[in-house]
């Protein structure tokens, strides 16, 4: 697991000698969860499972944990149970970015405390920094963002992007005893559905924080537009297409899940007809098809596609 464009499916093919598809932009190639060649560490049999990141290109962040909780799920109910989770973030990346904050909570909720003891952190990358910086920012991510995790028994580790060592990874995990993680607790006996999960209602609870902060920006513009004068039409349609912008995102946001409590406000004040105050008098950019999808996806449950 990781970011989209931290390396996981490179390591995989490091690894096992696949040759999954390797992202080489900002647009993630790993959109299904997919399995590697089986191969042998020591002579045990591994098989290394890709997984798409959250805040991926082309799917919503519950859609993605959907999928890849079913596939968790549907291993499990077969008998095969993990023998650890390897978690994969850059040491070159200069913070540790929101969304990758997102995407270590999402983990952390997925494993439960007890089965942190699987999981190993990977930091990658270390030919990009300077051994000074990398060191670095290894300390910090040790008594801040990785703490929790490191606490409950997960092991730290770094990759020198070679396949010795990522064979001396897997063979950490492989030393470990198989654990069943809480999210496939929870599908498989307690019959929740994801939005039930931990890790989802930490998704939609972030998804709900995403789309309060887009109202308030929404709210700002609406009062920018009512102190612009008539006749600056220049600075009047640049607010406009800002709010279009902000529209069609809250539009993508709530595709991502049942609506929270600033999500209820989006739909209502839509239901009201208020939001329509914000494009200001002549505003033709609006389109109707936009204002037909958003109620599509406010109240639809997987969103249609």
């Amino acid at each position: 697991m990781g970011t989209t464009g931290s390396g996981k499916t490179s390591f995989i093919n490091l690894a096992s000698k696949s040759t999954l598809d390797v992202g080489t932009n900002l647009k993630s190639c790993t959109e299904e969860v997919q399995a590697s060649e089986q191969f042998t560490v020591d002579g045990h049999p591994v098989v290394l499972i890709d997984t798409p990141g959250f805040q991926d290109t082309s799917k919503s962040d519950m859609d993605i944990l959907d999928s890849i909780a079913q596939s968790l799920a549907a291993w499990c109910e077969q008998g095969e149970r993990l023998g650890g989770i390897i978690y994969v973030h850059r040491i070159s990346d200069v913070r540790f970015s929101g969304t990758a904050i997102k995407n270590f909570k999402t983990l952390l909720a997925m494993c439960g405390t007890k089965a942190l003891q699987n999981v190993v952190i990977v930091t990658n990358m270390w030919g990009k920094v300077t051994p000074e910086v990398g060191v670095s920012r290894e300390q910090e991510l040790v008594s801040n963002f990785f703490k929790p995790a490191l606490e409950n028994g997960a092991l730290l580790l770094r990759h020198n992007d070679t396949t010795e060592s990522a064979h001396d990874i897997i063979r950490d995990v492989l030393s470990k005893q198989r654990v069943t993680l809480q999210i496939q607790e929870e599908i498989i006996y307690q019959s929740k559905r994801i939005g039930e999960t931990a890790a989802g209602k930490g998704l939609l609870r972030e998804l709900d924080a995403q789309v309060a902060r887009r109202l308030g920006q929404l709210q700002e513009l609406h009062e920018m537009l009512n102190q612009i004068e008539a006749d600056d039409g220049e600075t009047r349609q640049e607010l406009q297409q800002e709010v279009l912008n902000l529209r069609e995102e809250l539009v993508t946001l709530t595709r991502s899940g049942a609506p929270g409590k600033a999500m209820s406000s989006f739909r209502e004040g839509v239901q009201g007809g208020i939001f329509f105050t914000l494009l200001g008098a002549g505003f033709l950019l609006w389109k109707r098809s936009i204002f037909a999808n958003l109620f599509d996806s406010l109240f639809s449950w997987p969103p249609h596609t």
